[in-house]
């Protein structure tokens, strides 16, 4: 009996001895885990920027990734200054801000319309400002006339062209004769067709003008017509949407130090 019995417990222990190693393993892996667990929950999620997708040079994607003005100036806003983690993401513009009602993103940067404001947060500071200016054809009969308009009230007599997507001129152009074309890059054919009197230039749809070759067939007259400021606009299911003071605060030491204006002038050389 004792034989067998010593048989028996040498086979227990030979067999505890194989599975000994693989315990113990298993039991520094949970360990790990749990050690790690504090700093896995606390981990920040990336501030997930929508931009629109084709709106150069402001934001547009290239190569798939994102690029443009307003991406460097949030970049350097929020991710190196302030060490949130941010992700961007290019899409079609309605698609973008429908992805910050909803919650599927946290923020994005454009003129905060009444119908924006519904469901997004919005800083004080802006993130870019820029002027808007008036332009014809060269050889509109009444380019002489035109040249003296100076307030958006002067254009009611005047057929305007413009792109839908524009939230200024859906603004504030709402009770004039406006064509609406599907994207900026026909305005400026549909103007030198004489189908239009007028266009409303800002910094970014002058560098269009440039970029297509339009230069010679447009005029552009010097005077500012307003201005436009773009800001950040987080939505109201966002985490991120308490720290939009910190941003704000950080946005105007970047205006301060002429950052923003540095990352804007780089774009359109």
């Amino acid at each position: 009996m004792e034989i067998g019995a010593n048989k028996n417990r040498g086979g227990i222990n030979a067999g505890s001895g194989e599975l000994y190693p693989t315990f113990v393993t298993k039991m520094r892996v949970i360990l790990i885990f749990l050690l790690l667990l504090p700093t896995l929950v606390l981990a920040e999620e990336p501030m997930r920027f929508v931009y629109y997708d084709d709106y150069r040079p402001r934001s547009w994607n290239e190569n798939g990734k994102v690029r443009g003005i307003l991406v460097d100036i949030v970049d350097e806003a929020v991710g190196k200054r302030l060490g949130i983690p941010v992700s961007h993401f290019g899409y079609p513009l309605k698609r973008a801000q429908q992805m910050v009602k909803t919650g599927l993103a946290d923020a994005f940067v454009t003129l905060p319309t009444q119908e924006r404001r519904s469901y997004t947060v919005v800083g004080n500071e802006p993130i870019i400002v820029f002027t808007l200016k008036l332009a014809t054809r060269q050889n509109h009969p009444k380019i002489s006339e035109i040249e003296q308009i100076t307030t958006i009230e002067q254009l009611k007599d005047y057929t305007i062209v413009d792109y839908l997507g524009d939230g200024w001129a859906q603004q504030h152009l709402k009770n004039m004769n406006v064509h609406w074309l599907s994207d900026i890059d026909s305005i400026f054919p549909f103007l030198i067709q004489g189908r239009a009197d007028v266009v409303i230039l800002s910094t970014r749809t002058i560098f269009e003008m440039h970029r297509q070759g339009y230069d010679p067939l447009i005029k552009i007259f010097p005077h500012n017509l307003s201005s436009v400021s773009f800001y950040l606009c987080v939505g109201k299911h966002s985490s991120y949407k308490d720290r939009i003071d910190e941003i704000d605060s950080v946005l105007k030491e970047m205006r301060g130090d002429g950052v923003i204006d540095r990352i804007e002038n780089g774009y359109y050389k």
